[in-house]
């Protein structure tokens, strides 16, 4: 699934959610483009393993915060990313860790993920498309 939200103020697209990825990853041509300092990485020491299986060094590590929804019915969480200097076709990866922190609900042949946020229920961008249809 392919989704839109908002990373650090900024409104990134091209984010796949993907649960077989054990972690969050965001690419270095995305963080350039957010104007993020490398100096606000955090050092990360362990080999990341899956990019047509071969192993990448991330270039560290960055917690940003993530809002899904919108400012009546919307949830921010803190999610602490890898930085991977790599080009992919896609701004970031959402794994695992996002699905737990948020309590996502997801449902991949329907294309729709469902968060519990202050008033009820958030539907990604994915799902609202799907719905006006």
């Amino acid at each position: 699934m392919v989704i839109r939200t908002n990373i650090a103020a900024w409104e990134i697209s091209r984010i796949l959610i993907d649960t077989g990825s054990s972690t969050d990853i965001i690419f270095t041509n995305t963080s350039d483009q957010m104007k993020l300092s490398r100096n606000q990485l955090q050092p990360f020491e362990s080999p990341l393993i899956g990019f047509g299986g071969k192993q990448i060094q991330a270039l560290g590590k960055i917690s940003l915060p993530v809002l899904f929804g919108t400012q009546v019915n919307g949830r921010t969480e803190y999610i602490t990313f890898d930085v991977v200097d790599l080009y992919y076709p896609y701004n970031a990866i959402l794994g695992r860790g996002f699905t737990t922190k948020f309590n996502a609900a997801l449902h991949m042949a329907y294309l729709c993920m469902k968060i519990p946020a202050l008033h009820g229920i958030s539907q990604s961008e994915v799902a609202r498309k799907k719905q006006e249809t």
